[in-house]
């Protein structure tokens, strides 16, 4: 038998709840394709010290044949101490690394020492195939540690340095294993995740899929498998993170969404059961008028999604402004996002709406126009955050062209698989300098509170709670916001200085500061900020502290 150890790095601050989908994925095809000749344990780090404890209390380390390690945004410094206690231990079996650093960022990666002694095999993109043929190697006992495998990065024993395989697109089809749900002591996900799919048919710029990916559907039967399973496991809601749940709008779509419909009616009257569940979509895609067998049209599609449990819709708008969106390469129009809008809210369906205000090109305009379109369909009520900068992903066609205008700066040292950049426009620096330096003085509150929201969004005895939590990430940004529009008008009027500039943000501050004293206050009374671990109460006396100091800066006239 062959023994699997599967380590997924987590950061504490990017600790999103899809990001164990793929060590759940690969561990239900291992356990499917071959199911008494694997012994596959997982785990989840998270900390330099939880690596250690994980390795001395653990004997047998050097005796898996096979580890593979998911690493991702944040995690690449766990991955390192890791390494170099595999190496320590003279850890000498197959060695894989996946993830989303693995897959955009292995040209770092290769530079770390731990990596250059190890050697591993980088998995780019899908792993499942590749995975399977490396255990069937190690089970025939004939493993080549250099075989060309499909979608990895490898490095040539005889060649002296690594080479990129082939890169191919899995038939989904043959992915016929469902995931198995993995339930890690140190956290609980009350939501579970699934996918119908991958990829996306669109081709965004800056979207680190690339425009050559394709969409593909799983079978209906993995489909159903896999929610019967997260239902027979006592967890009745989850999320379906598709990059776009529907994958079109042509019939074959609609009818196939129909058929989701089915599967997910039939398993809820099966186990007698209520289901609840959210969805990523496009507007272009649910705005349009075609329709499937019997005249069935995505409001039909919607409203019964609604029905069988559909909570909340993540909609990707991303841009109001139309010269940023055809930097973009966005194929919805600013008439399709704003009815998508109408439209959900229409049928009671919740939204939260994607939106990147921030570009290395983007200008004045452009800004101006994203607060228009946020305003005239009242965004901000939709948990946005609306300065969002764009992150700069390797490979993407944005990354290419802002490589070519010279705004690119360094590799980002937390995401070490995008890059910083600068803004094209000397105003829109000035701009963005100052409201990170607002943004950036509560970003660990905000994030602790908006994390608190999703978990719990679906529970019906918080929802007094989750109102007043979802109103306070509203004033966070509608703060931020406000200080936005304030320093383009001071722009536009010719009276862009520092001194004005600094005024602004300075009123920006106090009024964050008072935004999380009210959020202290409601520590004591609401049971989700209760806060057992003591993270929000100290996330909230750094960002009080953080602001005191940018606040005596201001006023002395000096923007640090």
């Amino acid at each position: 038998m062959i023994r699997v150890l599967f380590i997924s790095f987590g950061s504490e601050w990017h600790d999103d709840v899809w990001n164990v989908l793929a060590i759940e994925s690969l561990v239900g095809d291992l356990k499917g394709a071959f199911p008494n000749d694997v012994y596959i344990e997982t785990v989840r780090l998270y900390k330099h010290m939880e690596i250690d404890t994980f390795i001395d209390s653990n004997n047998s380390i050097t005796d898996y044949d096979l580890i593979g390690c998911s690493i991702e945004i944040g995690s690449h410094n766990l991955l390192d101490h890791f390494l170099i206690r595999l190496s320590e231990n003279h850890y000498s079996n197959v060695l894989v690394l996946g993830g989303i650093l693995a897959t955009y960022a292995y040209d770092y990666l290769i530079t770390l020492d731990s990596v250059q002694e190890l050697k591993p095999v980088f998995i780019i993109s899908e792993g499942e195939i590749a995975l399977r043929h490396l255990v069937q190697c190690l089970l025939e006992n004939n493993f080549d540690p250099f075989s060309y495998e499909p979608n990895t990065y490898q490095y040539d024993t005889a060649k002296g340095y690594y080479i990129m395989n082939s890169s191919e697109s899995i038939d989904l089809e043959s992915l016929v294993y469902s995931p198995l749900p993995i339930v890690y002591a140190e956290r609980e996900y009350k939501i579970r995740i699934i996918q119908t799919s991958r990829n996306c048919i669109f081709g965004c710029t800056y979207c680190s899929q690339g425009p050559k990916k394709k969409w593909r559907s799983f079978s209906f039967e993995r489909i159903k498998n896999n929610i019967e399973i997260f239902i027979k496991n006592g967890c009745n809601e989850f999320e379906f993170v598709d990059d776009e749940f529907f994958g079109g709008n042509l019939a074959y779509n609609i009818n196939r969404a129909w058929t989701i419909c089915d599967i997910i009616e039939s398993l809820a009257k099966k186990h007698d059961c209520d289901l609840k569940f959210r969805i990523f979509t496009n507007p272009h895609i649910i705005t349009s008028k075609n329709t499937g067998d019997n005249g069935i049209s995505f409001v039909d599609i919607l409203n019964r999604l609604k029905k069988l449990g559909l909570c909340r819709v993540y909609l990707g708008v991303e841009s109001g402004a139309a010269n940023q969106r055809k930097r973009y390469n966005r194929r919805d129009t600013l008439e399709e996002c704003s009815n998508s809008i109408y439209l959900l809210e229409s049928l009671g369906i919740e939204i939260d709406v994607g939106f990147i205000m921030f570009d290395p090109e983007v200008t004045l305009n452009d800004i101006s126009e994203n607060i228009d379109f946020i305003q005239h369909n009242n965004i901000l009520k939709y948990n946005t955050w609306p300065l969002r900068p764009m992150i700069l992903t390797a490979l993407t066609p944005m990354y290419q062209r802002c490589k070519s205008l010279g705004l690119i700066t360094k590799r980002n040292e937390y995401n070490v698989a995008s890059f910083e950049y600068v803004f094209l426009h000397s105003d829109v620096s000035m701009i963005f300098e100052r409201i990170s330096k607002v943004a950036d003085s509560t970003a660990k509150v905000f994030y602790i509170i908006k994390y608190i929201y999703k978990n719990n969004f679906y529970e019906e005895h918080f929802q007094k709670e989750v109102r007043t939590i979802s109103g306070f990430l509203e004033q966070n940004t509608t703060i931020n916001f406000d200080c936005i529009k304030e320093m383009i008008s001071l722009f536009r009027e010719g009276n862009g200085t520092e001194v004005e500039l600094n005024k602004t943000t300075l009123t920006a501050f106090i009024r964050e500061y008072d935004l999380i004293s009210s959020i202290e206050q409601k520590m004591r009374s609401y049971k989700l900020l209760s806060d057992k671990h003591g993270k929000l109460a100290s996330a909230i006396m750094q960002a009080k502290e953080q602001i005191d100091i940018e606040c005596r800066t201001l006023k002395e006239g000096v923007f640090i």
